[in-house]
């Protein structure tokens, strides 16, 4: 336990400590999450864990690498900016802690599946960083402690988590009784608007406008209900041209596209915010394409995925006391869309995805597929089927990688295609070409022989004790470092010798690994030697499959034998590059 804490002078953002040299250092780790922005609660947490550390023993150095805080984010999420990162440097052991402090189980996670505690108590303890929490300390040794207390302990803590889910679950139908009575009653209950659309706060009865809210806003006032309005800063307009585009047969990229190239404002991730300079997404039009809101209708539940499949209960007929989608016919009036435009388009999307599937669905082997890459950017060409044309008839290509992040996406063959029977076909004169000139069979004989010649005698025996005394050396300097660490105070130094830790860790890997190839030097040198009768029938193997064998197989020898293809579309040019030998350095064939 620390006997005197003041900071540095050298550097006030570290803290010197001086200790009792009879009690061994032991670090800790600290977590604190607030479901509200509410800063001060996350520094309470952290206060309270910090004291009940020291009470035991521990240090929390106030450092990012032993304090993660999620501010505002939900119990019942598994995602978190904070809580990942932690659970990460523990299950690689990349840090020094020896315990990690919540103030209570519920700041880990609100969680419906009451086993997830147990999962990260069990996963920490098992990396050597226990949760303890601060306001219910458990020095209960689960592992070795025989007596009935630990029984005792365990059904205890198994009916606090049980009374716990079902306050939630109580919570929750609570709170979705609500929901959807407001919605039965023509009010809007989402935080998050959809595009085209404002919350507004408005009278309960009368249903006169009072003011609009901010995006995420949640406000209670006596009377007052939140209420669905169109926006009247043009949005509306963009809707239109969208639902227009699509119903003359555009596809959602060519929409994404027009609208990012006309610098209309993206619609953002978060409660609906217009985020300026972002690019339309195709999801982004996806989503606008496919919510009957446009219409005039709301259909409540529609992006939940637990829901997907079920049949909507009409407004009038919904109970408060179930769970399910609501279609409210009529939500809205004034609606940009006709209900014929839109079923419209939902044909067309629905037919897109039927062919998409089918194209998916047809198993299309690709001879050269992750071969070919483009000679300007080096990005792969992916295989592509098209359509089906009047007579029925699908073309493949092999289209140029169409993401747009990076410098690389200035590529100007960006969204090109190459006919795939024309560089298959090349793919496959050429090795036949190399077949009948007997080139393959100086390649692999060569390729044998002088494998076989460059490795006898090649073990040595001084090389093998060398780097077996280089492991060891390693050794004594890893756990000379890791004394070190535990030795130093001052979270620099600790930073500075855990790096000098991992270097010296990654040469030990190294020199471990070269022990055991030079150690297999001689098992390796036999099966080259073995190898050299069958090389013949490797050859008579190899034209068999080039000549007979099945799609699979030849795709499989084209890969193996061509694993490059660079595509030159300035130049109109294909490059091979046929594999290199211990022998050869390989060539390349236009």
């Amino acid at each position: 336990m620390p006997q005197d804490v003041q900071p540095n002078e050298d550097n006030p953002s570290e803290t010197t400590y001086t200790f009792d040299a009879s009690r061994p250092l032991k670090l800790a780790m600290r977590y604190a999450r607030q479901s509200v922005d509410f800063e001060e609660g996350i520094e309470r947490q952290h206060t309270v864990n910090a004291q009940i550390a020291e009470q035991l023993g521990y240090i929390i150095p106030d450092s990012p690498e032993y304090r993660f805080s999620d501010n505002n984010v939900s119990g019942t999420t598994t995602r978190r900016p904070g809580f990942d990162p932690m659970i990460e440097k523990i299950v690689s052991r990349n840090t020094l802690a020896r315990a990690l402090f919540v103030r209570e189980r519920d700041r880990l996670g609100r969680w419906n599946n009451p086993k997830r505690h147990d999962y990260y108590a069990v996963l920490c303890a098992d990396h050597g960083v226990p949760i303890v929490e601060s306001t219910n300390i458990d020095q209960t040794d689960w592992e070795s402690d025989l007596s009935d207390s630990v029984e005792w302990r365990m059904l205890n803590d198994c009916m606090a988590r049980l009374h716990a889910r079902r306050d939630r679950i109580k919570i929750i139908s609570k709170s979705n009784q609500g929901t959807r009575a407001r919605i039965k009653l023509g009010f809007f209950t989402l935080k998050r608007p959809f595009f085209g659309t404002e919350r507004w706060l408005v009278d309960g009865h009368s249903r006169e406008p009072i003011r609009r809210l901010i995006p995420g806003q949640a406000e209670s006032r006596a009377g007052a209900r939140v209420a669905l309005l169109w926006a009247t800063d043009g949005s509306l307009d963009v809707v239109r041209d969208i639902f227009a585009w699509l119903a003359g047969g555009r596809s959602l990229g060519w929409v994404a596209r027009q609208l990012t190239e006309r610098g209309v404002t993206a619609p953002g991730t978060r409660y609906g915010v217009s985020a300026p300079g972002q690019r339309w997404h195709i999801e982004r039009v996806r989503t606008i394409a496919r919510n009957p809101i446009y219409h005039g209708d709301l259909l409540y539940g529609r992006t939940c995925q637990r829901l997907q499949g079920q049949a909507p209960v009409p407004a009038s007929e919904a109970k408060t006391t179930e769970f399910g989608m609501i279609l409210y016919t009529g939500f809205m009036r004034d609606a940009p869309v006709t209900r014929s435009e839109w079923e419209l388009v939902q044909t067309k999307l629905d037919q897109n995805v039927r062919e998409r599937n089918a194209r998916y669905d047809a198993k299309r082997t690709y001879l050269l597929a992750g071969a070919l890459r483009c000679a300007l950017c080096h990005r792969r060409f992916q295989g592509f089927t098209s359509i089906a044309d009047a007579h029925g008839a699908r073309r493949q290509y092999y289209r140029h990688d169409a993401s747009s992040w990076g410098r690389r996406s200035l590529c100007t063959g960006r969204r090109r295609y190459v006919p795939a029977p024309f560089v298959e076909q090349n793919a496959r004169d050429l090795l036949r070409a190399m077949l009948a000139r007997g080139t393959f069979d100086r390649l692999l004989r060569d390729a044998v022989g002088d494998t076989a010649s460059s490795r006898t005698g090649s073990r040595d025996e001084s090389a093998l004790r060398e780097a077996h005394e280089r492991a060891t050396t390693l050794t004594t300097q890893l756990r000379n470092a890791n004394a070190a660490i535990l030795r130093t105070t001052s979270s620099a130094a600790i930073r500075d010798l855990e790096a000098q830790r991992d270097e010296i860790a990654r040469e030990l890997e190294a020199s471990h690994a070269q022990s055991a190839e030079l150690a297999a030097e001689p098992d390796r040198l036999a099966q080259v030697l073995s190898s050299l009768p069958q090389v013949a029938t490797a050859l008579k193997s190899f034209r068999t499959l080039m000549t007979n064998g099945t799609r699979e197989s030849e795709a499989a020898l084209l890969r193996y034998m061509i694993p490059t293809v660079l595509v030159d579309q300035e130049r109109r040019e294909v490059v091979y590059r046929v594999r290199a030998t211990p022998s050869t350095s390989g060539f390349d064939a236009r």
